[in-house]
């Protein structure tokens, strides 16, 4: 789940706001930085909550103690599932020579930021950058959804789900801030 965000677009997309505080950087992989703002903690709550819903709702047969100790695997599911997501971008824009300056994680999601003059860029480098996570995500999907044909389960049945229809197809999908918001952009563009 990414929105690239650069000098001209600033303005127009619900970035992090400018007074938050942005941390040191956590690590770096592929030449780009990840760090966080001030309010970053939040992003590993609110996914917890979600994936506790999702095994409370979906695990009806596993008493109360399983489903919760699901919901906590589930959510390290959801957070490898999304870091992922961020590698294809990286990979994504590496590929169309347009690598990311960095990766900021924020209370709702991990922006991937770009320092550069987007309107004067090719199409083709802002559908790499935006496809190369939905890509990766389905490809990761595709793998767990193979692997749980073979070997069942609740965990690789979640991988498959969250990456074919959360953050491969659904990401895909044209709403505001989103990877789709681009590519259909740019699809449409002359």
């Amino acid at each position: 789940m990414c929105n690239a965000e650069n000098k001209d677009t600033r303005a127009n997309q619900s970035l992090p706001e400018p007074n938050l505080v942005i941390g040191r950087t956590l690590f770096t992989l592929m030449g780009v930085p990840w760090k966080w703002t001030s309010r970053a903690w939040q992003f590993i709550p609110s996914r917890v909550a979600f994936c506790m819903v999702i095994a409370l709702l979906s695990l009806q047969n596993e008493n109360v103690a399983t489903r919760l100790l699901y919901a906590l695997l589930f959510a390290l599911l959801l957070l490898f599932s999304q870091f992922f997501h961020i590698v294809g971008h990286t990979l994504g824009g590496k590929f169309v020579g347009a690598p990311m300056n960095e990766n900021l994680i924020v209370e709702n999601k991990i922006w991937t930021r770009y320092d550069d003059n987007s309107r004067e860029l090719p199409r083709r480098v802002h559908l790499g950058r935006a496809l190369g996570g939905p890509l990766l995500s389905l490809i990761i999907g595709l793998i767990a959804l193979a692997a749980w044909n073979f070997f069942g389960g609740y965990l690789l049945a979640f991988l498959a789900t969250v990456n074919l229809l959360v953050v491969g197809f659904g990401i895909l999908l044209p709403f505001p801030n989103v990877d789709g918001q681009v590519i259909w952009r740019e699809l449409r563009r002359k």
